[in-house]
């Protein structure tokens, strides 16, 4: 039924959400890098459980792969934040949120043309698994950088 659907997805989105909290939390009093690698290593495997599941079990894997997106939500704005220079971190953030509107567009096309081509429901999340390994390739490359170092400005030398 769609509107069982419908509600069990709202229902996993709403809950999955709550995971920017914990660790927005988390990214206030830790270094950012090993928080990111360690959320963005989870999405692959979780992704990839969830094309082989139905029922229950999907509806667990499901949430459990929103879990770990949602989660990476604060990360990516803390990442731009501490890394970003303030004069450029405006237009970053514009080029951001340009990227997330047209790829999120793109992935109903880039669906219908897997599902057309012979592919289901497994086929996409194994692509979308793949594509995951990309956002941990980038976590993996990110200057390591200590809690409480960011936008800190250089300690002010006395006068002679």
């Amino acid at each position: 039924d769609v509107a069982v659907t419908g509600l069990l997805a709202g229902l996993i989105y709403a809950a999955a959400a709550f995971a920017q909290v914990g660790v927005g939390r988390m990214i206030d009093s830790r270094p950012i890098k090993p928080i990111l690698v360690t959320i963005a290593a989870c999405q692959p495997p979780i992704i990839l459980l969830m094309s082989f599941q139905q029922d229950w079990p999907l509806f667990l894997a499901a949430f459990a792969a929103m879990a770990v997106v949602f989660g990476q939500i604060p990360i990516t704005d803390a990442v731009l934040s501490r890394y970003v220079p303030d004069k450029w971190r405006a237009k970053v953030l514009s080029v951001k949120f340009m990227l997330n509107l047209c790829l999120g567009a793109a992935v109903l096309p880039f669906a219908s043309y897997v599902l057309k081509a012979g592919g289901g429901f497994e086929t996409i999340l194994t692509i979308l698994a793949a594509a995951a390994l990309l956002i941990v390739s980038a976590a993996l490359i990110l200057p390591f950088q200590a809690a409480g170092e960011q936008n800190r400005a250089p300690a002010a030398q006395p006068a002679e």
